[in-house]
């Protein structure tokens, strides 16, 4: 066999070629090239026909219903082929399924994997170690990228549960209004806390912000030096 050189069709480049005893020579460079110049004579096929026929629901539907001059289905049948063709996969290899969408976060499921024991394996928010639902969630800013499910990978924040994933959702993700429900809380807590004489939760006053705190222990402080020595306090008529 010898060396030949020939000239590619597709980009006009010369390519070498070892000469064969039987059958033609070969006409492109490599089999993509080939397989990317039969795309393009199919996509002028295709370009002037104003209607075309899905061979998957095989119904005849304007040239705008198909996602590109190749493809053989309609929108409608090449996203149930997909959806299809993703619980095959994903029955088989459930790895498959995860990657699928992490991929859509920006994510790899290394990267997953060292984002959740950057965290302990906790809620970035509770601390707790039980995902709960469907497992953990991968939080992102919605300022950014405001889509369910999908992020540009530089907005991500976290991995929550999905106790806690819902509850930021169905606050609006605003800080305001998350800070006015934290307020809202800490104060009915103290008011109840009040009127039925319940010792304030340490586990709770403590993570109170400051002024709250400083509240709770001056309304603990002012219980106990209103009670006579050996006598219970009464607690104070509800208003409720």
């Amino acid at each position: 066999m010898t060396i030949e050189i020939r000239t590619c069709p597709l980009g006009d480049h010369p390519f070498e070629y070892e000469t064969r005893t039987h059958g033609p020579a070969p006409t492109f460079c490599t089999p993509e090239h080939q397989q990317k110049a039969a795309a393009d004579r199919a996509r002028m096929r295709q370009a002037g026909l104003a209607r075309r026929t899905c061979a998957r629901c095989h119904v005849e539907k304007d040239a705008s219903e198909f996602g590109s001059v190749t493809s053989p289905y309609c929108r409608p049948c090449h996203t149930e082929y997909e959806r299809e063709r993703r619980q095959v996969n994903g029955a088989q290899n459930p790895e498959y399924t995860r990657a699928i969408n992490l991929r859509r976060y920006g994510l790899t499921i290394a990267q997953f994997d060292a984002m959740l024991a950057a965290q302990d394996g906790r809620c970035a928010i509770c601390g707790t170690e039980d995902p709960d639902g469907q497992g953990w969630h991968v939080d992102h800013d919605h300022r950014c990228c405001n889509t369910r499910k999908t992020s540009c990978g530089r907005c991500l924040r976290g991995l929550l549960c999905s106790r806690c994933n819902i509850a930021i959702g169905n606050l609006r993700d605003d800080e305001v209004i998350i800070q006015a429900a934290l307020d809202y809380v800490v104060k009915h807590r103290l008011r109840v806390e009040s009127l039925v004489d319940l010792p304030p939760d340490p586990a709770v006053t403590t993570r109170l912000p400051r002024k709250f705190a400083a509240i709770a222990r001056r309304d603990e402080a002012g219980r106990h030096a209103a009670a006579p020595d050996g006598e219970p306090e009464d607690p104070a008529p509800s208003s409720l």
